[in-house]
């Protein structure tokens, strides 16, 4: 009896992906691919399962997202009060897509290196001046 496992859609184009065995050159792999742009994900298995827990992990869309928030850091003009809400605001999705809590380790860890950046350009605005009032600033919508 076979068992079914729900896939995420493609992380590139959106699109639907199928699981299977890819057998060749006395390997066998587990592979997720998408059936429209061709993204995948193998894994080292005789089985998809391995693949499939990678291809929907999606930890490096965690990543990607957190280093358009630090690009985001040091671009944008963060005296000007309409980009500190669009920071404050990306931040908020970036915890609602990853299921950050306030003050847990990987929401602190996050807003650190945020803090970190800022800190070194613009570390005093009408919203924060220190680490804290920065931390008490991005979470306003979560709490």
């Amino acid at each position: 009896m076979s068992k079914t496992v729900d896939l995420k859609r493609c992380p590139f184009c959106g699109a639907k992906a199928k699981a299977r065995v890819v057998k060749g050159d006395g390997l066998t792999l587990g592979m997720v691919e998408c059936s429209n742009c061709g993204g995948a994900q193998r894994c080292i298995e005789d089985t998809c399962r391995g693949a499939v827990v990678m291809w929907n992990d999606r930890r490096g869309e965690k990543i990607a997202e957190l280093k358009f928030l630090k690009d985001f850091c040091r671009e944008a003009d963060l005296s000007a009060e309409i980009c500190r809400d669009q920071l404050r605001s990306l931040w908020t999705a970036y915890c609602f897509h990853h299921n950050l809590i306030a003050d847990t380790l990987d929401y602190d860890m996050g807003l650190t290196e945020l803090w970190g950046i800022i800190e070194k350009s613009e570390p005093d605005t009408g919203d924060w001046g220190n680490d804290e009032e920065f931390d008490n600033f991005m979470c306003a919508y979560l709490v």
